[in-house]
């Protein structure tokens, strides 16, 4: 898969992170799991891991060819946002919080072991995360979310 010359590498590189994610990542066999594309809305699931949105896209020219509207002559800089989501009723914070950043490494891992998506970007890495445990909000569980920022960099 490429992107088409002269545009934006977001959408290819969020469809091939979203089949790469799909096909890697597993329930632990006691819970089930589902990589969502974008907001998984009303579904109710025990991990869940969302390809978000993008952020902080920058372009600029990167080399002068001809109209600049070729393949190589800009070059963009974005975040593709990946939440993980655990939940598991009663109180095991413990339990939640490794799950969550078991499934968060093994998204790090993926990314690190193919950077260049399938050839459709120059650089992909796991630049940033973060993490939120709470207890959920009818107090019936603990809830943990963790987002990561995978950085991408491609001439387009």
């Amino acid at each position: 898969m490429t992107a088409p010359l002269g545009t934006t590498t977001v959408p290819a590189a969020k469809a091939y992170l979203f089949t790469l994610l799909s096909a890697q990542l597993a329930g632990d066999g006691r819970t089930s799991l589902k990589v969502f594309y974008d907001d998984p809305g009303t579904d109710i699931l025990d991990d869940i891991v969302v390809v978000g949105k993008m952020a902080n896209r920058v372009s600029k020219p990167y080399t002068m060819r001809g109209s600049m509207t070729g393949r190589g002559s800009m070059w963009e800089t974005y975040d593709l946002e990946v939440v993980v989501s655990c939940y598991r009723g009663g109180d095991h914070p413990q339990q939640v919080y490794e799950r969550a950043w078991l499934l968060a490494t093994q998204i790090e891992s993926a990314v690190r072991a193919d950077p260049s998506l399938g050839g459709l970007v120059t650089l992909a890495f796991p630049a940033h995360s973060s993490d939120d445990p709470k207890e959920e909000s009818e107090q019936m569980g603990r809830l943990v979310d963790i987002t990561l920022g995978i950085t991408i960099e491609s001439d387009f």
